[in-house]
C-alpha cells in the first residue's frame, strides 16, 4: 500500500504506475489492498537499554494493546487513538523509544527469498525515492540475510 501526497494526482499516478510496472507489479484500484492492513501505533525500544519486565508492566498500565519481544527489540503496540497518550506516559516513566509512529500493520505476510525478494526490495526502494510518496506499507517477510544482500 502506497501513501502519496501530491498537487497533481494524474502526474503522480502515472509515475507510480510506471515504477510498479518496471518492477514487475501493477497498480490496483484505490483501497484494493487496504483490507490487509490495520492502523496501529508502534513504539520500539532497544532491549539492552530497558528492563523488559518493567517496560511490559508500564506499557500495560498505560493502555498498550500488545507487547512483542524480538531478538534485540521490544515493540509496544497501541490503538492509533491511544498512541500519543501511551507514548507520553511511557516517556514520563523513563522509557524512551528508539522509534515511535502510527503505521499500517499487515494482518498476513508472504515469505519471500532469492530473486523475488531482491526484486521486491528494489521496487520498494524505487517507490520510496519518489518525491510524492509518503510511505510504502508491505506484507512481505524477507529474512535478514536476504535484506543484507540488497544493501
Amino acid at each position: 500500500m502506497i501513501e502519496v501526497l501530491t498537487d497533481n494526482r494524474n502526474r503522480s499516478a502515472g509515475e507510480i504506475r510506471s515504477i510498479l510496472e518496471k518492477g514487475g507489479g501493477n497498480m490496483g484500484a484505490s483501497g484494493s489492498v487496504s483490507y490487509i492492513f490495520k492502523r496501529k501505533g508502534s513504539m520500539v525500544f532497544e532491549k539492552a537499554a530497558v528492563n523488559e519486565e518493567e517496560l511490559t508492566m508500564a506499557a500495560i498500565d498505560c493502555g498498550a494493546e500488545d507487547i512483542l519481544t524480538e531478538e534485540s527489540n521490544i515493540e509496544v503496540v497501541t490503538a492509533p487513538e491511544n498512541f500519543i497518550k501511551v507514548r507520553d506516559d511511557l516517556k514520563a516513566k523513563g522509557f524512551s523509544p528508539s522509534s515511535a509512529e502510527v503505521t499500517m500493520v499487515p494482518s498476513t505476510t508472504v515469505k519471500l527469498t532469492g530473486e523475488t525478494a531482491q526484486k521486491v526490495l528494489k521496487l520498494v526502494s524505487n517507490l520510496e525515492e519518489h518525491d510524492d510518496v509518503l510511505s510504502v506499507h508491505a506484507n512481505f517477510d524477507i529474512p535478514d540475510e536476504e535484506i543484507a544482500k540488497f544493501q
